[in-house]
């Protein structure tokens, strides 16, 4: 197992993308972050929403919303997809289970690898975005140890990692890299919020509008939600943090199985 896990870090920090992708995201957090900590400069705003959600919201760059796509995610969870995505497009799995052939060692490997990197990185996402929040914020009373930011911030990386590792997961499936971008870009984006306005808006699938609470990336992203819902919210009230982070991480373990099924069963 030890090598596994030394062949999979030298593989993921050997290939461009790995870098590209990283810095990418913490640029990108960096930035948007920036953005949000300008609501620190309008009173308004301050007023309408608290301070407890603007700071979670520079923070998280808007994640804690629940109305802004995650967009550091969907960056870390490109290194997913291309966790295997790399090793088929270019045939190197042969070489892979030449050198490791004891094939549940090499998942797990990667697995691991992969959700030490997201996390790290993901938390050097938060660091940015902490930055800004006392920068800009600092004289209006922001901190990352009060009213409920922990939460929120765990809640962050552990929604980064899970996003990077389901990508992982389906590209093992359907071994094709092209299509694992467009599950991890499609599904979350379109599909969840497109099934979501069908089933509450459409006044015959009352009676069971109730499972868009399950949609597992939706109630994952309740981790990291610290935001006032308005009254006129429509449709059935999002799960709690724990809840609808149990229901993403349970679908992470039906995406894995079905990936560790399929990678010890099919031929390379």
């Amino acid at each position: 197992m030890i090598g596994a896990l030394r062949y999979e870090w030298v593989r993921l920090t050997s290939i461009r993308s790995t870098w590209w992708l990283s810095i990418g995201a913490l640029l990108l957090a960096g930035g948007i972050s920036f953005l949000w900590s300008l609501a620190y400069d309008d009173p308004q705003t301050i007023r309408d929403l608290g301070r407890p959600a603007v700071s979670a919201a520079v923070i998280t760059q808007g994640g804690s919303t629940g109305f802004v796509p995650l967009l550091v995610a969907y960056v870390l969870g490109m290194l997913g997809v291309f966790t295997f995505g790399h090793e088929y497009r270019h045939g190197m799995i042969r070489a892979t289970l030449t050198a490791l052939p004891q094939r549940y060692n090499v998942l797990l490997a990667k697995i691991v690898i992969t959700a030490l990197w997201t996390a790290v990185v993901s938390s050097g996402c938060l660091l940015l975005g902490a930055f800004w929040g006392y920068v800009k914020g600092g004289d209006q009373g922001f901190s990352i140890t009060a009213d409920g930011m922990p939460r929120v911030m765990l809640g962050y990386v552990l929604y980064v990692t899970m996003f990077t590792l389901i990508g992982l997961g389906v590209a093992a499936i359907i071994r094709n890299q092209a299509g694992a971008i467009v599950f991890m870009l499609v599904v979350p984006l379109v599909l969840e919020s497109v099934l979501r306005l069908v089933l509450v808006l459409a006044s015959i699938f009352n009676s069971i509008e109730g499972v868009v609470q399950f949609f597992p990336f939706d109630a994952g992203g309740q981790m990291l939600i610290k935001f006032p819902i308005n009254a006129d919210f429509t449709g059935p009230r999002p799960l709690h943090p724990l809840p609808g982070g149990l229901v993403m991480a349970v679908f992470l373990v039906l995406v894995m199985a079905i990936a560790t099924a399929s990678f010890v069963k099919r031929d390379a």
